[in-house]
C-alpha cells in the first residue's frame, strides 16, 4: 500500500468520524485505534497489529486442538522409539540365529556330516548377516564364530574343488 493509499485511507477514516455514530468518545477512541493499527499493517515498519490480533484469536479458538496434537505428537514419539528398540531386539535376536546356524554347521563338519551345496549356501546367507551386523556394532562378541566360519570356509572350499558336494 502505497503512502497515498494511506493518506486516503486515513482522511476517509477521519470523515466516518463526523458521523453521528461516532460522536461519543468510545467512538472515536475505537475508529482512531482502527485507524493506528491500519496503517501499522500496511506501513514498512514490522508491526501487525491485525495479524497479532488473528493470530491469538486463531490460538484461542484452536487451543484444544493444539494441545491435543501436542498429545499426539509426544505418543507418536514414543511409539517411534519403542519401535526403534523393537527393531534392534530383533536385529539382534537374527544374528544370534544366524550365529547359532554357523556354530552347528561347524559342529556338524566336526563330527563328518556332509552337506549340499544348497546348505552351504544357506550358511553363507547366516555368515553375511552376522557379520554386517558384527561391523555395525563393534561392541558385539564375536569370537564364537570367528573359527567356525574359517572351518565352514576351508571345508566348502575342499568340497567345491572336489565336486563333492552331498
Amino acid at each position: 500500500m502505497t503512502f497515498e493509499e494511506i493518506l486516503s485511507l486515513v482522511e476517509n477514516l477521519l470523515k466516518a468520524m463526523d458521523n453521528p455514530r461516532f460522536k461519543g468518545t468510545l467512538g472515536t477512541i475505537t475508529l482512531l485505534v482502527a485507524i493506528i493499527m491500519t496503517v501499522l499493517q500496511w506501513s514498512k515498519i514490522k508491526v501487525n497489529p491485525w495479524s497479532w490480533i488473528a493470530r491469538h484469536i486463531g490460538n484461542a479458538i484452536n487451543r484444544d486442538v493444539m494441545d491435543q496434537m501436542k498429545s499426539l505428537n509426544e505418543k507418536v514419539d514414543r511409539v517411534s522409539k519403542r519401535q526403534d528398540e523393537q527393531d534392534a531386539d530383533r536385529d539382534l535376536q537374527r544374528t544370534k540365529d544366524a550365529r547359532r546356524r554357523i556354530l552347528r554347521t561347524a559342529d556338524e563338519i566336526s563330527n563328518g556330516i556332509e552337506h549340499s551345496e544348497e546348505y552351504f549356501n544357506d550358511m553363507w546367507e547366516d555368515v553375511d548377516l552376522y557379520e554386517r551386523y558384527v561391523k555395525k556394532h563393534p561392541g558385539f562378541v564375536n569370537g564364537k564364530a570367528k573359527e567356525a566360519i574359517a572351518l565352514c570356509t576351508e571345508t566348502y572350499h575342499e568340497v567345491k574343488k572336489k565336486n563333492k558336494f552331498k
